[in-house]
């Protein structure tokens, strides 16, 4: 029988090696163009200015907020509103005669508001659909009726902040914005301040959670004249039982549903 000659067994497996290291080579070549686009990094397209901000799910995650100047609108715009809730206030205001504290409580239902202001010695009520408001005193329980139009506003008022405050802010007036924490880091809020034409700086303290307005206040040459801070908020249902009663006259009557065919005095 004739027997192979070493040299050609080695040349054989010689060869079969270069091929097996050859199509491993194209296997992987292969693998790299297909699997490529995963690796690829990407730049985010420029986003159009409303365009909405992802914020923070947790208190965590709100390390990550870029607050600035040029966005602070965006994110405020960002955060919504509740349309149902019980909120109370503490307002301050200096005088030449000195401070004036008043208790600002509000219950808000949808489109209807109820605002209760005690500076201590008188309240007063107010009723309003955002077209009229009805006002009446503790001790002067016949109502009002005052069409809500310039420049009477309900927030001057109330003695509140516009609620459209975000939208009344100039971009150009913006001189300081970011991401704070108060009470020991239990209220996330997103901070704006912003300097008037008249000279005067209004700062805003907006509740991430809820969305609404925490603090405020305004500075006349660094001096503190005005001040309104959050005491307590809820967060209710359409329904609540917190609402019953609220948006009535004090005769009983709803001014929403019968001012068309009850004109008050």
């Amino acid at each position: 029988m004739d027997q192979k000659h070493p040299m050609n067994k080695s040349a054989v497996v010689v060869s079969v090696a270069l091929l097996l290291v050859a199509l491993l080579l194209l296997v992987a070549f292969i693998m790299t163009q297909s699997g490529g686009s995963n690796h690829t990094i990407v730049l985010p397209a420029d986003q159009p200015e409303n365009a909405a901000v992802q914020l923070p799910e947790t208190a965590a995650d709100s390390d990550f907020i870029q607050v600035t100047t040029e966005n602070v609108l965006q994110v405020l715009r960002s955060i919504a509103q509740p349309a149902y809730y019980h909120q109370t206030y503490d307002l301050y205001v200096t005088a030449q005669r000195g401070q004036i504290r008043k208790n600002v409580e509000l219950w808000h239902s949808d489109g209807l508001l109820r605002a209760e202001i005690d500076d201590g010695s008188l309240v007063k009520y107010l009723l309003t659909d955002g077209e009229q408001v009805w006002i009446w005193y503790d001790q002067e329980p016949d109502p009002v009726c005052v069409d809500l139009e310039e420049p009477v506003q309900i927030e001057d008022l109330l003695g509140l902040p516009a609620f459209d405050y975000l939208h009344s802010l100039e971009q150009e007036q913006i001189v300081d914005a970011e991401y704070q924490t108060l009470d020991s880091g239990q209220i996330q809020c997103i901070y704006v301040c912003a300097q008037r034409e008249n000279g005067d700086t209004s700062r805003y303290w907006i509740d991430m959670h809820s969305g609404l307005l925490y603090q405020s206040d305004i500075l006349e040459q660094s001096r503190q004249v005005y001040e309104v801070r959050q005491d307590e908020v809820s967060i209710l249902a359409p329904g609540d039982q917190a609402f019953t009663g609220r948006f009535c006259l004090p005769d009983g009557r709803d001014p929403f549903t019968a001012k068309t065919q009850t004109p008050l005095p």
